[in-house]
């Protein structure tokens, strides 16, 4: 009988063992596939993940349209269209990259893109590029800017997108 509740118990101590050895590695490797938590601007940049627009449609030109006839000013926009022209920077005030981007129904508008806020973006004409901001109606298309991160305070960030980098 003592023989039988020490082989029970040692059988038991094993168990507990390789139990508890089984949860301390389930713990180291759940530590080591857990990614490192995104400090100071990179923490910023990892906040709001950017949801790409479909493939399919119009690349928000249609919704660009019916801003620009209406006269609606101040509503964020996420466009895709191509580089027409790149202008020089603006200098009066906070620097800004300047170009015009044209989009799928053929509305061109004005981008600028705060560089004091965001890194500039390497653009050449005719480069596609993705971005989201503050739409602004005026009489020759429109203008998009506040495509950085932080610029809308009543809104989502903006940012541009160009050959698989996000610039915000």
């Amino acid at each position: 009988m003592v023989l039988e509740s020490k082989k029970t118990t040692s059988t038991v101590v094993t168990a507990t063992f390789v139990s508890l050895a089984l949860l301390g590695v389930v713990k180291v490797t759940s530590l080591r596939e857990a990614p490192a938590e995104p400090s100071g601007a990179a923490a910023a940049l990892a906040a709001e993940p950017i949801e790409p627009l479909a493939q399919e449609g119009d690349g928000g030109a249609a919704l660009i349209e019916s801003a620009f006839q209406s006269r609606n000013s101040g509503q964020v926009v996420q466009l895709r269209g191509v580089v027409r022209n790149v202008l020089p920077d603006e200098r009066e005030g906070p620097r800004r990259q300047r170009l015009t981007l044209e989009l799928s129904g053929g509305r061109t508008l004005l981008v600028t893109h705060d560089l004091e806020a965001a890194a500039r973006v390497p653009v050449a004409v005719g480069d596609w590029i993705e971005l989201r901001g503050r739409y602004e109606w005026n009489n020759r298309g429109g203008q998009v800017s506040l495509t950085h991160t932080g610029a809308a305070e009543d809104g989502p960030s903006g940012w541009i997108r160009h050959a698989g980098t996000d610039y915000r």
